[in-house]
Parts: structure tokens; sequence; C-alpha cells
């Protein structure tokens, strides 16, 4: 019996398909952790660029909010300091900051008692 197992190797061996099959094998193996290789970097460009534009929104977005609040701290300053605005002084500036910084619904002046007794622009904001 190993005669016969012998005798069908050797007639394996000169068909000539066992080593272009392993051949293929092996490439087709090559190829596969390649392609592994490949799609692991691509997802790595794809975290690091995903990393790098959501820094690039956070600094943006951080800011326009620190450049609205410090409009809006200069105001509250400029009333320290120069003591109450008449209530045509504070819309026209509350008015500018509204122009300057769109997405503003409204500005309001709030008293010591939580209570609105300002607000800019009026036109669409009589509710509050």
């Amino acid at each position: 019996m190993s005669v016969a197992r012998d005798a069908e190797r050797t007639a394996v061996v000169r068909n000539g398909w066992l080593l272009p099959a392993v051949a293929a094998m092996i490439v087709l193996a090559i190829s596969l952790y390649l392609w592994n290789a490949l799609a692991a970097n691509e997802q790595r460009q794809i975290e690091q660029t995903t990393v790098a534009e959501t820094s690039v929104v956070v600094n943006h977005l951080s800011a326009e909010v620190s450049a609205r609040i410090q409009a809006l701290d200069r105001m509250a300053d400029r009333w320290a300091y120069h003591g109450r605005q008449s209530k045509r002084q504070w819309q026209q500036e509350a008015e500018l900051n509204i122009v300057d910084f769109p997405g503003y619904q409204a500005i309001l002046w709030v008293d010591p008692g939580n209570r609105v007794t300002w607000v800019a622009p009026v036109a669409g904001n009589e509710a509050v």
C-alpha cells in the first residue's frame, strides 16, 4: 500500500498540478494578508482624520463661544464702569452684538429680581 501511495504522489507531481496549487495558495495567503494590512491602515487613517477634523471643529466652536462671551462681558463691564446706561444705549449695543454674532435670537437684561427688564431686539420677542 505504501508503494501505491508513493506511486500516486509521483503521478500527482508528474502531472504538475501540485506545485501550481501550492503556489496559488501561497499567493492567496499573501494577498489576503496584504489586503488585511491595507484595510487596517485605511481604518487608522480614517480615525486620525476624524480626530483631526473633530479637533478643528472643537477649536472653532470654542473660539466662537469665547468671542460671544467676551462681547457680553464687555457690555456688563461698561455698565459697571459707567453706571446704568439708558435703555436706548443698551439696546443699541445689544443689537450690534446680534448683528456681529448671528444666531442670537435676543439679548436680555435681567434685574436682580430675575425679571426681564429690557430685550433687544423687541420685534419677535414681545412675549419675553
